[in-house]
């Protein structure tokens, strides 16, 4: 989980690993990792990666193999769809290691609505 992801911010070099990174999780291949006395372990890349944040990738390659989802206050409007969310965030325990940052997330827009 990468969360406050902006590509503006971030380094080329950092960046264009992290894509190349991305590029072989979609693509089934492994991962390397380098140790301190020069040799290098290979691991399989198993786990779904999610990266939250303001902007999106800049790279039409990693954006096509990606699933791109936008939120925005206004899609909360509807009763219907804010009752949806209150379920969501009472469940977010049900998203396992990701709950801290939902339970964070969930928070900070419902503190949001009752200032409004």
């Amino acid at each position: 989980m990468m969360d406050e992801f902006k590509p503006s911010k971030i380094d080329k070099l950092r960046l264009n690993a992290l894509y190349n990174h991305l590029r072989d999780a979609y693509d089934g291949h492994e991962g390397v990792r380098g140790r301190a006395d020069q040799s290098a372990v290979t691991y399989e890349l198993l786990a779904p990666i999610i990266v939250a944040g303001e902007e999106s990738p800049d790279e039409a390659a990693i954006r096509e193999r990606s699933i791109e989802l936008l939120f925005s206050k206004k899609d909360l409007k509807p009763a219907s769809h804010r009752q949806a969310f209150y379920k969501l965030c009472a469940k977010a325990d049900l998203l396992g290691s990701l709950y801290s940052i939902s339970s964070k997330r969930c928070a900070g827009v419902l503190a949001g609505w009752r200032q409004q």
